[in-house]
């Protein structure tokens, strides 16, 4: 039965691989208001990457209440297979920032990310639409602030579009069960109460 499970999560993850990258923003020159490189922040080197900015705006009352606006900062490693995404959130009114790293690699990462999937769903998504998942890097500044402070750990959902970019902070890793009890990931709840806070950017 084990193998048989683990036959379909490879299948959904595969899948998910073979999908197209989201639409990126258009790049553009890094500025001062670009953030960090962040391995440089873990003691690495400064590899070749690519960096995008975008303002995002406070997605309803809550969040603006609680957070307000946002500036993301896009690092993209390049000359390399499958590269290392980083996207750091600078949170204007507090000062600090928390970096997240694209989770493009795990079988159950990917599978929360699959068409109809939980965080599809919490996206408003429909059809073939996928969204990103970002989980939050083990190396954070000093200052790194918290988007769920009920939450021990908090992870970050993307849509990347041709005319607007969504983003939403949710509580836990993306997948809120037990993935080998649970293969069909349309199965998979998707909580309203599980986002902590939402923003918007739109072209």
């Amino acid at each position: 039965m084990r193998t048989f499970v683990w036959i379909i999560l490879m299948t959904f993850a595969l899948g998910a691989c073979a999908q197209e990258a989201p639409p990126q923003p258009s790049s553009e020159a890094p500025t001062s208001d670009a953030a960090p490189y962040p391995p440089t922040l873990a003691g690495g080197g400064d590899d070749p990457h690519t960096t995008q900015v975008i303002e995002l705006s406070a997605g309803d009352a809550a969040t603006q209440a609680a957070i307000g606006d946002v500036r993301a900062t896009i690092h993209t490693m390049t000359d390399v297979e499958e590269p290392p995404v980083w996207l750091t959130l600078n949170v204007a009114r507090s000062g600090g920032s928390i970096i997240f790293e694209e989770s493009n690699h795990a079988p159950y990462a990917l599978m929360a990310q699959s068409a109809g999937g939980p965080l599809a769903r919490l996206m408003g998504l429909q059809g073939d639409a996928r969204p990103t998942l970002y989980a939050r890097w083990e190396n954070q500044p000093g200052d790194a602030p918290s988007l769920c402070p009920d939450a021990e750990w908090n992870s970050l959902v993307a849509v990347w579009g041709e005319r607007e970019v969504r983003m939403a902070a949710i509580k836990g890793n993306g997948f809120p069960v037990d993935p080998e009890s649970h293969p069909d990931p349309s199965t998979w709840p998707a909580n309203e109460s599980d986002v902590c806070a939402r923003f918007t950017f739109t072209r």
